[in-house]
């Protein structure tokens, strides 16, 4: 069975995505709290977690799949 096909892995990249925005929401809050170097690389994870979710969301497009379970949407 192909990796794209199984649930839990595209629950997992989808929950990095979600991880990713959440991480990107909190350092926005704390930005005068939080020294320069530490959130810098704060925000560069969660932008790399969110492009790494939009990706997958777009292969799974392209070739018709639901980007959360990864069955086939052309036979609904």
């Amino acid at each position: 069975m192909k990796l794209y096909k199984k649930k839990r892995y595209n629950m997992f990249i989808m929950g990095l995505s979600v991880i990713g925005m959440m991480m990107y929401i909190i350092s926005m809050f704390l930005r005068n709290k939080i020294a320069d170097f530490p959130l810098g690389f704060i925000e560069g994870v969660s932008i790399v977690l969110m492009i790494l979710g939009i990706i997958h969301m777009m292969i799974s497009f392209i070739n018709k799949r639901n980007p959360y379970s990864g069955e086939d949407m052309r036979h609904r």
